[in-house]
């Protein structure tokens, strides 16, 4: 399959975004059994001042706080497991850096809006950033990142407005297998 798909332009392309769908459905669904009282949204647009379009793989409004969490299903290059720099330097901008800049252009828009719009393709859904004692940005990747967790953060630019909070899917199972409610993964945080 992996040699069909690298000589196969389609394949590949169809391939990645249905397993990046399957994934956003996955997490989606985490964190609705997690947060089973909250409002959870799932692949919200919106439009930036500057008109380019945005989407939020998954938004969870548990009524005094905001997650928003991007989910990555991109793979680690094996060069860049080998040890090769480049491979590994592009590796980590694909895994991480796109969810982290995704996840910081969502949470400035709501942050400079009062009532940030957004839209689910049925209906119009508003956030206003007063309703929130706090708002906690997630990156949730399907690569195990076991290997790469001690210098995330050397590799990575951090973001001082709010630290976005990396997680494998392996560990964020782990985490919600024992902590079982949600306002406790809030406590967690």
């Amino acid at each position: 399959f992996k040699k069909n798909q690298k000589e196969d332009e389609l394949l590949r392309t169809e391939y990645g975004k249905s397993k990046g769908e399957k994934f956003e459905e996955l997490i989606y669904g985490i964190f609705q059994a997690l947060f089973n009282n909250a409002e959870i949204y799932h692949n919200l647009t919106y439009c930036t001042p500057d008109k380019v379009k945005h989407e939020s793989d998954v938004i969870v409004d548990t009524g005094n706080y905001l997650l928003i969490v991007e989910a990555k299903s991109k793979s680690f290059q094996e060069k860049g497991k080998q040890g090769n720099e480049r491979s590994y330097k592009k590796s980590i901008y694909n895994l991480i850096s796109d969810a982290h800049e995704q996840c910081k252009t969502t949470y400035e828009y709501i942050i400079n809006n009062d009532n940030a719009q957004f839209s689910n393709g049925k209906e119009t859904v508003i956030i206003s950033k007063k309703n929130y004692l706090d708002m906690y940005l997630i990156t949730v990747e399907l690569e195990n990142l076991d290997a790469i967790t001690s210098d995330l953060y050397e590799t990575v630019e951090v973001y001082e407005r709010n630290p976005i909070l990396t997680f494998s899917m392996y560990d964020l199972y782990m985490i919600f297998d024992i902590l079982e409610k949600g306002s406790l993964f809030l406590i967690y945080l």
